[in-house]
């Protein structure tokens, strides 16, 4: 294979390995979110308030018996007992009513200093436990319509999804039957390493893979120098530090990145647009599926979908032409 050709075959591989790049960090982010949609918020249910109110009524009572045992006592035997002529077991019920009626008595004053106070801060609690009440069946009654509506969502870009797997399947199997051809040795097939060999002959360092003055000797010598990063996820994370050493490679991960950025946004759109129309039809209504079979007909996605389809396509026309050249098959021309 000829330099042009050779440098033709590592566009086509780094192109393939950048867009199943961008397709991965896809599939990561919609089953992120996918992953959080239609979950049900943790509410707390209120306890509310349990008033013992039976509580408040034994003084009161304490205080009306007191009251009885003192009239008891007044009414008792009238003067005699007072005289004397009481026996002594006339004594003791007399003076257990009279303590009786103290009792009352201080029960008495005591529930009209405490008693309001503390029927005041009941009613203060229990207004509060049904303010509580209401916040907690308003939040539920609110998180409900949002996972209803999120649940919609979620089976839309579950679709999405469902798609881009697909794509990113088939672009792997296309990708392993170019590198069939044997042209890249195993090690450097990974967008990293593609990306600084087709740099070094896009900018006319190398002629060849091999041999001393080859591709695979230089790239080799730079990472023994520490000049490249090779760890994909360390450049990911400093990025802009690989701009002047690796500039193929940067311009490739900031092109995906663009991309995936916008075919988000799109699905979103999208899913927003098919999440409102839910809303105004029914699930199954003849129009409502109508519109979504045009929304997707027209989205980002499907367009990249079928945009890949093609390209890789004819990336297999492209080996399939090397290979029949190399073989010395005849009649063979380049795809047009």
């Amino acid at each position: 294979m000829g330099t042009e050709e050779l440098k033709e075959y590592l566009s086509i591989v780094v192109d393939m390995e950048k867009n199943i790049y961008m397709q991965n960090s896809i599939i990561t982010e919609l089953e992120n979110e996918i992953d959080i949609l239609g979950l049900k918020k943790q509410l707390n249910k209120p306890k509310g308030y349990d008033a013992y109110e039976w509580v408040f009524i034994l003084p009161m009572l304490l205080f009306g018996l007191g009251f009885i045992g003192l009239g008891v006592l007044a009414c008792f035997k009238g003067k005699k007992f007072f005289t004397g002529e009481v026996d002594l077991f006339n004594w003791l019920i007399a003076l257990f009513l009279f303590l009786f009626g103290l009792c009352g008595i201080f029960s008495g004053f005591t529930f009209i200093c405490y008693i309001p106070r503390e029927l005041a801060s009941s009613y203060t609690m229990k207004k509060k436990a049904k303010q509580e009440e209401l916040k907690y069946k308003k939040d539920r009654l609110i998180d409900q319509k949002r996972v209803k509506r999120e649940l919609i969502r979620k089976k839309i870009l579950i679709a999405d999804l469902q798609q881009i797997r697909a794509q990113n399947s088939e672009s792997k199997r296309t990708l392993e039957k170019i590198y069939a051809q044997n042209i890249i040795f195993p090690k450097y097939r990974n967008l990293v390493m593609l990306c600084s060999l087709y740099e070094y002959f896009c900018s006319e360092r190398c002629y060849s893979l091999g041999g001393p003055d080859g591709a695979y000797n230089l790239l080799e010598n730079e990472i023994k120098l520490e000049q490249i990063i090779t760890r994909l996820d360390n450049i990911i994370e400093k990025l802009d530090a690989i701009q002047n050493n690796q500039f193929f490679l940067y311009s490739a991960i900031k092109k995906s990145n663009q991309q995936s950025v916008q075919i988000l946004e799109a699905i979103h759109n999208m899913a927003d647009n098919l999440e409102f129309l839910s809303k105004n039809f029914s699930s199954q209504s003849t129009e409502l599926h109508e519109e979504i079979a045009n929304l997707q007909k027209t989205s980002v996605l499907t367009a990249y979908h079928e945009e890949r389809i093609q390209k890789e396509l004819s990336y297999m026309n492209r080996m399939n032409y090397f290979t029949s050249r190399n073989d010395g098959t005849f009649n063979s021309f380049p795809p047009t």
